[in-house]
């Protein structure tokens, strides 16, 4: 008799035990509950669940998590840049460290005598790709916010918010032993070549439509039987000052690149080095390969009109 109510009283136990891990299981697993708590896998821990089991469950709840924040960072286009920077590092990155330190307190620093010696390496290397991943997601997310910046955008605010996820990337190099080799340096460089090529077609652009304007005035001169040959000289001199301008103000432009302010400093990164060479040759350089190209065009008389 003593026996059947001992079993009784067990398999009560039992189905109460049971009964409390699936309500913490679900609780953690409501898609409103951001807060993966300690305590929470700790007493599923105690209750029986497999570390295991638990741990692969654990990462692929919180890589929903943080795809749907990713997919709400995408719809914020009304926001500037700063503003969308600033959003990812709250809610994006912030909770990718919270959710990758409980995983590393719960599975990596702790000792399971229930499984086995390589539970822990397997399970750092599963946070490592787990973290990497999901920050190779978000770059690549803040990587076409760039591309659209660039072309639409303020530049300083632009270089401004990308020092500042450099800051907050930079500061995650190294946590709780786990490494992240991903910055914002590819994004900065990034940025610098799309803006120079920005800068190379408007100064392209501005130069062929100072040397329309300086054709049809000649063309109309000649008509009116005035003095073309002073008026030509005059207007060459306009077309060289306007053009020179235009360069410095390019290159003052593109200047605040180098700013020494940002936490990123190009002039001591070697590719950095190689950016900044590279705009020399793709924005001066080219252009006044083709500005001269185009004008030397004019002194030959087989040569066709450049385009406008």
């Amino acid at each position: 008799g003593s026996q059947t109510s001992f079993r009784g009283i067990q398999e009560d136990c039992k189905k109460l035990i049971d009964g409390l891990r699936v309500k913490l299981k679900e609780d953690f697993e409501r898609v409103d509950n951001k807060n993966l708590q300690l305590t929470q896998i700790g007493l599923l821990l105690q209750l029986g669940e497999n570390p295991t089991i638990l741990s692969n469950e654990i990462l692929q709840l919180t890589s929903q998590r943080l795809h749907d924040e990713l997919i709400n960072l995408q719809d914020q286009t009304e926001r500037d840049m700063m503003e969308f920077v600033d959003l990812g590092i709250e809610n994006f990155l912030n909770d990718l460290i919270a959710l990758s330190s409980v995983y590393y307190e719960m599975f990596i620093a702790k000792h399971f005598e229930s499984e086995p010696d390589t539970f822990q390496d397997i399970s750092r290397e599963k946070l490592n790709e787990f973290v990497t991943s999901n920050i190779a997601l978000y770059l690549n997310l803040v990587h076409e916010r760039v591309d659209h910046e660039t072309e639409n955008g303020d530049c300083r605010i632009l270089l401004r918010a990308l020092d500042r996820l450099n800051r907050r990337l930079c500061a995650m190099k190294d946590f709780n032993g786990v490494k992240i080799s991903s910055t914002a340096m590819q994004l900065i460089l990034h940025s610098i070549q799309q803006f120079s090529q920005k800068q190379y077609r408007q100064l392209k652009d501005s130069f062929n439509e100072k040397l329309s304007s300086l054709r049809l005035t000649l063309v109309t001169t000649v008509k009116n039987n005035g003095d073309s040959a002073t008026n030509l000289n005059q207007l060459i001199d306009a077309l060289y000052e306007n053009t020179i301008e235009k360069v410095k103000n390019v290159l003052q432009e593109l200047a605040i690149f180098l700013n020494p302010e940002w936490s990123f400093n190009i002039k001591t990164d070697r590719k950095g080095m190689l950016c900044v060479e590279a705009i020399r040759d793709q924005v001066l350089i080219t252009f006044l390969r083709y500005a001269s190209s185009t004008m030397t065009s004019f002194s030959s008389i087989n040569s066709s009109s450049p385009s406008n």
